[in-house]
């Protein structure tokens, strides 16, 4: 998927295309994401899942792009944004691995219990699981950013 998106974004480069092109149609792109991203939650054991999965993950990215439009001409958001540069960065850096191992573990734990096939147990647990690595990024980077500045500036690349 990686490879995909570097690829997408040399090519657009080459043919001097901006990655904002798809804005004029953000809020149907913004609409679909959301639809597709709780079809996706509620559908994790499908077949289909991981294909629905990968378009999801493409909207989102049309969607943040679009969103950093309307941010920029918001002066305090564009403020705030900048602030939280930082801690940003380091949620997206850390949280594959911390969300990878949660998510083993609570559905190891949950699937022993027969109530967990259903589909708004599945969601919930898609939003929990989500809440609670985002809050043990950011605790990890507070705490870090006490101990070792310097190390935490580095890593983030001085953002």
């Amino acid at each position: 998927m990686t490879t995909l998106f570097f690829s997408i974004g040399a090519y657009l480069g080459s043919i001097k295309k901006s990655l904002f092109s798809l804005d004029n149609f953000g809020v149907i792109i913004v609409s679909l994401y959301l639809i597709i991203a709780i079809i996706d939650a509620l559908t994790i054991n499908q077949v289909f899942n991981p294909y629905l999965h990968k378009i999801s993950i493409m909207l989102g990215i049309s969607s943040a792009l679009f969103s950093t439009k309307l941010i920029a001409k918001n002066e305090t958001l564009k403020s705030l944004i900048i602030k939280l540069s930082g801690v940003s960065f380091f949620v997206y850096a850390a949280h594959e691995p911390l969300l990878t191992i949660l998510k083993k573990i609570l559905y190891r734990i949950l699937s022993l219990d027969s109530s967990f096939d259903s589909s708004f147990t599945t969601l919930l647990l898609y939003f929990f699981i989500l809440i609670i690595t985002i809050i043990c990024t950011i605790v990890a980077y507070v705490a870090l950013t006490r101990v070792a500045p310097k190390f935490v500036s580095i890593i983030t690349g001085g953002r």
